[in-house]
């Protein structure tokens, strides 16, 4: 599951994931991918951290509040991840988090968190 308010960085996220075999779905806003969530399974959920409705950060600590979700891998993404973005990250239980400006890792980051999540479920 893809969640990005950004069309332009939605469809270049969604190119990069669709290019090593990953099916996405997207949504663009933390409201709409809770409603996703609730339809549907997903092996891991890549969110950027700054959306309306509901951000990234809440969406995590949502995910990994609810005991249905809370081992469904979640990787953040922003403009810029500081240390006290991070740190927030960390606090809700992300995953695992990159910059925007990494972007190109996105795709490779995701599928080793679908991996070890695959690893653990064995």
């Amino acid at each position: 599951l893809l969640v990005e308010d950004n069309p332009v960085d939605q469809e270049l996220a969604e190119q990069l994931l669709q290019a090593v075999g990953i099916v996405v779905t997207t949504a663009n806003n933390g409201l709409e991918a809770l409603a996703c969530l609730e339809r549907e399974q997903f092996d891991a959920v890549l969110m950027d951290c700054q959306m309306p409705v509901m951000d990234g950060l809440n969406l995590t600590l949502r995910i990994k509040e609810d005991s249905m979700l809370k081992k469904l891998p979640v990787l953040l993404f922003s403009s810029l991840i500081t240390e006290k973005l991070r740190h927030k990250g960390v606090s809700v239980g992300a995953d695992d988090q990159i910059s925007k400006p990494e972007v190109t890792q996105l795709a490779h980051r995701a599928m080793a968190l679908i991996k070890a999540r695959e690893q653990d479920q064995a």
